[in-house]
């Protein structure tokens, strides 16, 4: 069954093929875009552990790490 509008909406395949394109241009996984996200992983570490250092006790636990990426 087809409603107004079905034409407008992606398939799997088009969404696979832009994101392909993104990635090219990206360069994802070539070593100076997993240099350039360690960096920022590390900044965003970096500011994790000052925020922690001075937050109050009642603040909401911000560790990334208890939230997996699924």
């Amino acid at each position: 069954m087809r409603y107004k509008g079905d034409e407008d909406i992606l398939s799997r395949e088009d969404m696979a093929a832009l994101a392909a394109v993104d990635e090219r241009r990206l360069g994802v996984n070539s070593p100076e875009f997993i240099r350039r996200h360690n960096e920022i992983m590390k900044m965003a570490d970096d500011i994790q552990s000052r925020y922690k250092k001075n937050a109050p006790i009642s603040t909401a636990n911000t560790d990334r790490s208890e939230y997996p990426i699924t």
